[in-house]
C-alpha cells in the first residue's frame, strides 16, 4: 500500500493560479501580412462601433489633442490606431510599402503605379 501525502492548503492559497503574461515593458517583433493591415483597416472604418457619422472625426481629433482618454471609445479606437500606425511604419522601415493611384471618390484602385517621388504620401501621424 502506497502511502500518500498531503499538504494543507488556506482558502486563499487554493485561488491561485499560474498566468502567463507579457510583461508590460517588452518589445515583441511580429510578422503580420498586408491581408492582416486590410482587416484592420476595414475594422477601423467601417464596423468600429461609431455613434454617428461626425463619431469617427471626434475620436480622430482627441487622439491628436491627446483629450478625453478615459472614454471607452476614444481610448480603444486609439489602440486599434497606435496598432495600425505601429504596423504601418514597420513596413515603411523595411520597405514593404508602394505608390498606386486611388480615386478619391471611389476609393477604387486605379491600375498602374506612380513614382513615389512624383506624388509622396501625406504626412500620418
Amino acid at each position: 500500500m502506497e502511502e500518500s501525502t498531503s499538504t494543507s492548503t488556506t482558502p486563499e492559497e487554493t485561488n491561485i493560479i499560474d498566468v502567463e503574461i507579457i510583461p508590460l515593458e517588452a518589445e515583441i517583433t511580429i510578422k503580420i501580412s498586408g491581408q492582416f493591415v486590410a482587416r484592420l483597416s476595414n475594422l477601423l472604418t467601417n464596423f468600429f462601433p461609431y455613434k454617428d457619422k461626425n463619431h469617427f472625426q471626434e475620436l480622430v481629433k482627441h487622439i491628436q489633442e491627446d483629450t478625453n482618454q478615459d472614454d471607452p471609445y476614444v481610448y480603444n479606437f486609439a489602440t486599434l490606431v497606435a496598432l495600425q500606425s505601429f504596423i504601418e511604419q514597420e513596413a515603411k522601415e523595411q520597405k514593404l510599402t508602394k505608390m498606386v493611384k486611388i480615386d478619391k471618390v471611389t476609393g477604387a484602385l486605379v491600375e498602374g503605379e506612380i513614382n513615389p517621388t512624383d506624388n509622396p504620401p501625406a504626412h500620418q501621424e
